[in-house]
């Protein structure tokens, strides 16, 4: 009989166990499924994001143009080359963040239809510059311009309608996710209870059975409430990280970022502690960036690739107290029961930087850091692209230097910062000498050679606040900001005998030495406008071409 009873309390636990089992398996594949599927919304919802971007992007840049074509206000045509600019930005973000095949040829559709239509927008913009409003009018009036955009709307609306789709279907699984996660929940305490109940006679007939079937029991409930609580912390965590990952995509600045990273990761791991690391200007190696917490070990204010195994290794490295010894080089230090983490931050095939972990072991919410880490490198490859676009878009792509059009820009700003201050601005205008010669004798390498070098030599003139522009072909124009007539032909003459001593050479051949002119201007001194200023600078360099070259004139008027 007590045979009997013991095989029937056996059954009984062993059944019990493997629902519990069964039900816990359950609960995680369950909770599995709701995150791919959250992460399914969060891409439908952030293509959804990026076409509105798109759309309103093309809808202020014709807008800008429309008001400049009817009021011919300069402002306007400016706003109307911006906002093309934030029109190739925002398509360059669809494409990129684009994980869905299909869609890809309907986005190289969009692409080619918003390439014509900004196209034709540029088209009727220079019509009108040329030929008058009248002009412009009859290619308005011709009905490609219509065409074009309902053919963007037609193209963002199919997009938009697949992105919906794709969205409805999401959250329609993460619901059922839920639904079975809830449902799960409901039947844990009913199943261990009927579990529990098939070995009652037996467990009545014998105390040591009935406390072993209550001990099972109890291990159940609490596995069962473990189970519970961990979903509800992965909800809770996967709200945390969705409010993270918005905030980074609205960032503007790497400062921003770390700002952001900082104050939410003390959130989602609020018993680890962390340092960003972000990559310096040469790109040899990691700085601190941003740290919060104590960390328990001490980490390097500077990382090599070869002290860190993540990022030599391109990929998440952990560690704790059973491998301590093989912990990165950069840490140093030891303190029982530490388990460290060290992420690379790499995007698109580009290393950021380093995100680096350590708390208590073992380390909790691995997948939720790893995930943040991407969210983080995604961010700063972001910020990278954007801020590469605006270089290019104010830097001369031979030179490094800034372009005529930052020159239009900051000209007038550094006019109104000197007049405030009570202080006269000058201007250089600086003209290679027979450059035009020197590129027929030794070829177009070899100029393009020239002119780097003498972009660099007025980039590295020493002048305090100095700014140096290609304005064009072998012209350039230097800023000089608080700088009186006397200054700046001290300055120029400077520059002058700087560039007739520099040596160049090409494929181990030693070019000739290249002289330059340069004319000089100030406000208030040469003009009292500062719209007369680069004109007085440039028939200051007229006459000094006219008069030998190889000199500095100065502007009527300045001296």
């Amino acid at each position: 009989m007590s045979a009997r009873t013991g095989d029937t309390n056996f059954r009984a636990f062993a059944l019990t166990a493997l629902l519990l089992v069964l039900l816990g398996a359950a609960v995680i594949a369950i909770a599995d499924r709701f995150l791919t599927d959250a992460r399914a919304i969060a891409v439908a919802q952030q293509q959804l994001t990026r076409l509105e971007q798109v759309s309103r992007a093309e809808r202020d840049a014709i807008a800008a143009q429309r008001a400049y074509l009817l009021t011919g206000d300069v402002d306007q045509r400016d706003r109307f080359q911006q906002g093309i600019e934030r029109v190739a930005l925002a398509a360059a973000q669809l494409r990129r963040e684009n994980l869905i095949a299909l869609d890809k040829q309907a986005i190289a559709e969009l692409q080619l239809t918003l390439d014509a239509r900004l196209n034709r927008a540029r088209l009727v913009v220079t019509i009108n510059d040329r030929d008058g409003a009248q002009a412009a009018l009859v290619l308005l009036r011709d009905g490609t311009s219509l065409q074009l955009e309902q053919g963007i709307g037609a193209a963002i609306e199919h997009l938009s309608s697949a992105a919906d789709a794709r969205l409805a279907k999401a959250r329609a699984a993460a619901e059922r996710s839920s639904f079975w996660l809830l449902l799960c929940a409901a039947l844990g305490a009913p199943v261990s209870l009927l579990a529990l109940g098939m070995g009652y006679p037996a467990l009545r007939r014998e105390v040591q059975s009935r406390q072993a079937a209550e001990h099972a029991s109890e291990a159940g409930r609490v596995q069962l409430q473990a189970s519970i609580a961990q979903l509800t912390r992965m909800s809770n965590d996967m709200q945390r990280m969705s409010a993270y990952a918005g905030l980074l995509q609205t960032c503007d600045t790497t400062e921003e970022v770390l700002d952001v990273t900082r104050v939410c990761f003390a959130a989602l791991l609020p018993d680890y502690s962390g340092l960003v690391y972000l990559m310096d200007k040469e790109r040899t190696q990691a700085v601190l960036a941003t740290e919060w917490g104590l960390t328990r070990l001490v980490s390097a204010d500077q990382v090599l690739p070869t002290q860190c195994w993540a990022w030599r290794r391109a990929q998440p490295y952990l560690t704790d107290s059973q491998n301590a010894d093989l912990r990165c080089s950069h840490l140093s230090g030891e303190v029982a029961a530490t388990a460290t983490a060290c992420l690379p931050l790499n995007a698109h095939g580009e290393a950021f930087g380093l995100l680096y972990i350590d708390g208590p072991e073992p380390l909790r919410h691995e997948r939720l850091v790893a995930t943040a880490a991407e969210q983080l490198s995604l961010a700063l490859a972001n910020l990278n692209l954007r801020e590469s676009l605006r270089e290019q878009a104010i830097k001369d792509a031979l030179t490094g230097l800034y372009n005529r059009r930052y020159l239009q820009q900051v000209l007038p700003a550094e006019y109104t910062r000197c007049r405030l201050g009570g202080d006269s601005l000058a201007v250089l205008m600086v003209d290679i000498d027979h450059f035009k010669a020197f590129n027929d004798s030794h070829g177009h390498a070899a100029g393009d050679l020239l002119l780097v070098a003498v972009g660099r030599l007025l980039d590295e003139s020493g002048f305090v606040g100095a700014i140096a522009c290609r304005y064009g072909g072998e012209e350039f124009i230097v800023i000089l900001p608080q700088a009186d007539v006397d200054t700046a032909v001290a300055h120029a003459q400077a520059i002058r005998a700087g560039i007739a001593s520099l040596r160049i050479a090409i494929d181990a051949a030693q070019l000739p030495q290249v002289t330059v002119s340069i004319g000089v201007a100030t406000v208030p001194g040469s003009v009292d406008q500062l719209d007369d200023l680069i004109e007085a600078a440039d028939k200051a360099l007229y006459l000094a071409k006219s008069d030998g070259r190889n000199r500095v004139m100065v502007a009527a008027g300045g001296a």
